[in-house]
């Protein structure tokens, strides 16, 4: 308990010295003063004397700590327009749906021929491809610039908290690869990430990915914002939950080394998979009290876990006194502190004890008391309140374990060889995708999220009063054990229901005997996936966003199906490629086409490597290419022709234009303008089509009323970002596909479009 105790001085000496502005000098003058005293009194007034000198300590280091950037800082430079900047990698890139964020260790800049050299860590934005990796030594020739402040959101502030104060932009140029143990083991979770997107579909591959092994931003974003608004975020955030059952993972397969060894192993495990999956707050917290609770068993000693928590809570402030402020780690401590003093408090009153179904009883209960301590910090926070949070957690959480033992084992397996982790697989893939829909669903309702007005401090401290009042009050009453016989509910009803959703979800997506096109919403960019009557696929173009077309993907065709027949890659843009080049390495595919005219860029050259390293043939598109899916459907490669698409040319202008004749005749026109536009017309001996993906988003230099008279759509799809920075679709085109009497749909109003035509043929020919 005293070091309960001393937790709590520390905090307060931490939350004063930030409160009052406390100099260094006044803090360490106070510490020594209390010091001294306690050498002199006497019991009890010596007591007095060092509660006293811990609650100096923490103030003392919390004036330690540096708040701002020095002067050797590299924000020192913010607002420059032309420099180059060389620093080192230091952190696991984060990979975003276009960018990836890089943290550099800045170490010189050049500003007007001059270098100077600098300190501090900077945020650098970069594209997908190249990847740059953790140690690699960079150089940047672009601007320097001050993190930005917007609405209520401060991303100053945010960047502040981890020591940031400036954000890079520009061309960068790698240096040198620099290896280390740090980067080897990146390697190994990168080699596991593939591992699981090759067994599973998206976006049940990124929900994995996120369990196994906490990297964010492994789903969609709209996803993501689902696992949000419904109170879930912390599935996909690596717990104490995970940690301790890594550790009984360990302590099971080692027993038979002994009940020391296998202490020593949980410890080394904890330590290792802590370092894996990163040092965030949750982690280090979970790292730090597991590896106490073992080493109290190592020394022959019981365990305390309230003591292990202020250990814990303790370690990191002297680390970083700032990470008080941390919202991750205010709710990770939150809801740590209401499973150890409350949980047992509510479970002893209710008599929940001995019952046959108790895992689900204690997960619902867990659940219960982590969403109402943490609901608070999160109101103060983000002023938003889920009211589906509880539900939620109660559906969902119960299949956590399985997924992260069942999902575990099957990439192990999987590393090992992949047939054997097709097989496990199959037995985690429904529990992914149950837990997927069940969020998807309940997110989908306007009232689901609700805004909130702003909280005061007083007002959440005076909440945290009160829960806590009112479970020391009911600890207090006595109670019958009798008045509660539990839940009960056999483990085969939850089975069977699993077994009939998995059931329903694959028998769903299985060839109907129609023609679908699915034109994808895929942000500002392009999509579309052919499926044949009978299951053969062809894609053309992939957005710029790769695990929303991964997604996309995953959720149109069966679980199982991992290829595509052939792929069109219509020109060399971001936003029509990039989703494409991540697909090439985890699908079989039959057949690439693409522009003749792809110029040399990093990201051509990826998509080129993924194609090569799966043996892809790859065919250069031109006008007279025609291609038999299956028994009903004909594509014909319309544009550009050999002839044309020779030297350096405008890449829109010279894309592949295709036209899908299926029943029903569709024509894709990629990003062509009026230029190709007249091209086609004089060179097509016919260009009817009954549907129309408007060429480039809708923008006003495509879509011609000359091209509109002679193909003469019914139906124009347009494929466009929401709100995008372009103003796409432009008035001049949505008023001239009006005025020829032309329906428009649109994926950034609609989401993505499928069109069903209804066919009786057979397919079940080759490509």
């Amino acid at each position: 308990m005293r070091l309960i105790y001393g937790c709590l001085l520390w905090v307060v000496g931490t939350l004063v010295c930030a409160a009052l502005g406390l100099s260094t000098g006044f803090c360490l003058v106070v510490l020594t003063g209390c010091v001294l005293l306690s050498f002199v009194l006497k019991n009890p007034q010596r007591g007095a004397a060092l509660c006293c000198a811990i609650l100096a300590a923490g103030m003392l280091r919390y004036a330690l700590e540096p708040i701002g950037p020095d002067e050797t800082d590299i924000a020192t430079y913010n607002g420059t327009r032309n420099a180059i900047i060389e620093g080192l990698v230091c952190e696991e890139p984060d990979r975003r749906s276009t960018r990836f964020q890089l943290v550099l260790s800045v170490e010189r800049v050049e500003i007007d021929g001059e270098w100077q050299s600098v300190s501090g860590y900077a945020l650098l934005s970069a594209p997908i491809y190249p990847r740059f990796e953790y140690g690699d030594r960079l150089s940047i020739s672009g601007s320097i610039e001050e993190p930005p402040e917007e609405g209520d959101f401060s991303y100053k502030d945010y960047l502040a908290d981890r020591k940031i104060y400036s954000l890079i932009s520009g061309d960068i140029t790698l240096m040198k690869e620099q290896s280390s143990f740090y980067r080897w083991l990146l390697g190994i979770k990168q080699a596991l990430r593939s591992t699981v997107e090759r067994l599973l579909p998206d976006p049940e591959s990124g929900l994995l990915v996120g369990i196994l092994l906490g990297q964010d931003h492994t789903l969609p974003d709209y996803l993501q914002e689902a696992y949000r608004s419904t109170g879930l975020s912390h599935i996909i955030v690596i717990s104490g939950f995970n940690i301790s059952l890594i550790a009984q993972a360990m302590m099971m397969a080692s027993s038979r080394l002994g009940k020391q060894l296998g202490l020593w192993v949980s410890l080394a495990t904890i330590l290792l998979f802590a370092l894996f999956v990163g040092w965030s707050p949750p982690v280090t917290r979970a790292a730090i009290m597991g590896a106490l609770t073992i080493i109290a068993q190592l020394s022959g000693r019981k365990s305390h876990t309230p003591t292990s928590l202020a250990a814990a809570t303790l370690l990191m402030m002297l680390i970083s006194p700032r990470i008080l402020w941390n919202v991750s780690f205010q709710l990770s401590f939150a809801a740590s502190a209401g499973l150890i003093f409350i949980e047992p408090a509510i479970a002893n009153r209710l008599a929940l004890q001995g019952n046959a179904f108790s895992t689900f009883r204690d997960l619902v209960l867990s659940t219960l008391v982590a969403q109402l301590m943490t609901l608070p910090i999160a109101w103060y926070h983000f002023g938003e309140l889920s009211l589906i949070a509880l539900p939620a957690n109660i559906l969902v959480l119960w299949a956590q374990p399985a997924i992260l033992i069942l999902g575990g084992c099957m990439t192990l397996l999987g590393m090992f060889w992949l047939p054997l982790g097709q097989l496990g697989a199959a037995l985690v893939w429904p529990l992914l995708r149950y837990t997927n829909q069940v969020v998807e669903a309940l997110a989908t309702p306007s009232w689901s999220l609700i805004t909130l007005p702003q909280a005061s401090l007083w007002w959440i401290l005076g909440i945290y009063a009160l829960i806590g009042l009112f479970i020391w009050r009911r600890q207090r009453q006595p109670h019958d054990e009798s008045t509660n016989s539990g839940l009960r509910l056999p483990n085969w009803v939850a089975m069977l229901g699993l077994t009939a959703l998995a059931l329903v979800a694959i028998t769903s997506r299985l060839p109907d005997g129609s023609t679908h096109i699915y034109f994808f919403d895929v942000g500002q960019g392009d999509a579309a996936l052919v499926v044949s009557p009978g299951g053969r696929t062809i894609l053309i173009d992939g957005g710029a966003d790769p695990a929303l077309l991964a997604a996309r993907i995953g959720e149109t065709l069966p679980y199982w199906q991992r290829n595509i027949d052939c792929v069109l890659a219509t020109h060399a843009d971001g936003d029509h490629l990039t989703g494409l080049v991540p697909l090439a390495e985890r699908y079989d595919i039959g057949l690439a086409i693409e522009s003749p005219v792809m110029g040399e860029t990093a990201l051509v050259e990826r998509w080129h490597e993924a194609l090569e390293g799966r043996e892809t043939p790859i065919v250069q598109a031109h006008r007279g290419q025609e291609l038999e899916i299956g028994d009903s459907l004909h594509l014909s490669i319309l544009h550009p022709s050999l002839t044309e698409a020779r030297g350096d040319l405008d890449e829109n202008r010279y894309s592949i234009v295709a036209q899908l004749d299926a029943g029903v005749s569709t024509l894709f026109t990629a990003d062509i303008d009026m230029t190709a536009e007249s091209i086609l017309l004089a060179g097509c001996d016919t260009l009817d089509a009954d549907i129309l993906k408007v060429s480039h988003h809708g923008a006003g230099t495509a879509s011609g009323e000359a091209f509109l008279d002679v193909v003469s759509p019914e139906l124009a799809i347009i494929s466009v970002g929401f709100d995008n920075r372009y103003g796409h679709p432009s008035q001049e085109c949505l008023a001239r596909l009006v005025e020829a009497g032309i329906d428009i749909r649109r994926t950034d109003l609609e989401g993505t479009i499928e069109i069903v035509i209804p066919s009786v043929e057979s397919d079940t020919s080759s490509l």
